[in-house]
């Protein structure tokens, strides 16, 4: 692998990680001057922005991730609507009352509040139980991008938010069935 791609790539993976402080900012800055073998720290600055743009595959796995996220907050968003329905609130009543939720947490409180258990037990007891995790990470992933982080995405998370995706689907089903369609 080249020098450069090497470091470029190294460089990303240590960003993801970063916290955001200057400790974080000081070890890719080291590891850019390690890996080009450039003197200053001057220098290793200079290259920071190159490296961390490079891409092996564009932004098409940038694309991938978001739409994924994007798609599953849609779906829950769903989800709760039709469970608000069916405590006798009106279509535009739940639809302002999920609109007015500032953010998945809320969402997820919510959730337990209409369903009388947590959104993560129902998605285990469905054989799901990574499904809630895999929607925390491209949650953040998504959040962290959208906040000015845009080489979080990695072209591995790509194959992570589309079997995501591919499971969505059924997990949803099965909570729009237990709890919008059943009588229970």
């Amino acid at each position: 692998m080249d020098i450069a791609v090497s470091t470029a790539l190294e460089a990303q993976s240590l960003m993801r990680a970063s916290d955001g402080s200057g400790a974080a900012y000081d070890k890719i800055l080291n590891a850019i001057r390690l890996g080009l073998d450039v003197c200053t720290r001057e220098d290793a600055r200079k290259s920071y922005v190159p490296l961390l743009q490079y891409s092996d595959t564009h932004e098409e796995h940038q694309v991938v991730v978001l739409l994924t996220a994007a798609m599953l907050e849609k779906l829950f968003g769903e989800l709760l609507k039709r469970m608000i329905v069916k405590t006798g609130k009106g279509w535009e009543q739940a639809r302002g009352a999920v609109r007015a939720m500032r953010g998945h947490r809320d969402r997820e409180k919510e959730f337990a509040k209409l369903a009388g258990v947590s959104l993560r037990d129902v998605v285990a007891r469905s054989k799901g139980s990574g499904f809630h995790f895999g929607w925390a990470e491209i949650r953040k992933l998504r959040n962290k991008f959208m906040h000015g982080m845009p080489f979080v995405i990695h072209v591995s998370d790509t194959e992570k938010a589309f079997e995501l995706a591919k499971e969505a689907f059924r997990v949803f089903a099965h909570l729009h069935n237990e709890f919008c369609v059943s009588d229970a």
